[in-house]
C-alpha cells in the first residue's frame, strides 16, 4: 500500500511457469500452498496463474502506473518465491532507481595509514 494515498499499487500478479519441469518445482508448490494464502491477504490483487510448456517460472505484476516489474524465480522454493511475490506486492510501480553518481575526486591526499599531526605537511 503507497503510504502517500493510501492505494495499493499493484494490480495484477502474473505467476508462469512449466508444469512439467524439474526447474519449476517451486513454483508448482508455490501455487498449491501460497496462492490461497495470497488471495486471503491481499484481495484487491488479481492473480493469474499461467502453465506455458518450456517456460522458466517467473512471476510478473503489473501496477496501477501501468508499469510492469518481473522476477525470475528459477529453481527457487515456495517460501522464497512467496517472499519475491511480496516484495512486488507491496512496492509503488515505479522505476527501480540505480544511485551511481559522480566519483568525488580530492586534491587533499586521504589518511591510509597511521596519522600525525606532520602527515600532510611539507
Amino acid at each position: 500500500m503507497d503510504a502517500r494515498t493510501g492505494v495499493w499499487a499493484a494490480k495484477k500478479l502474473l505467476v508462469s511457469y512449466c508444469k512439467n519441469s524439474t526447474v519449476s518445482s517451486g513454483c508448482r508448490d508455490f501455487v498449491a500452498k501460497f496462492v490461497p494464502k495470497l488471495k486471503e491477504r491481499y484481495p484487491h490483487l488479481e492473480i493469474t496463474i499461467q502453465e506455458k510448456s518450456g517456460v522458466y517460472p517467473h512471476l510478473l505484476a503489473q501496477y496501477q502506473n501501468g508499469r510492469e516489474k518481473p522476477i525470475g524465480v528459477k529453481r527457487l522454493d515456495a517460501p522464497a518465491i512467496m517472499d519475491y511475490a511480496e516484495l512486488l506486492i507491496e512496492q509503488w510501480g515505479n522505476k527501480n532507481v540505480f544511485h551511481t553518481g559522480k566519483r568525488v575526486k580530492s586534491t587533499t591526499p586521504s589518511v591510509t595509514g597511521l596519522w600525525t599531526p606532520f602527515t600532510n605537511r611539507e
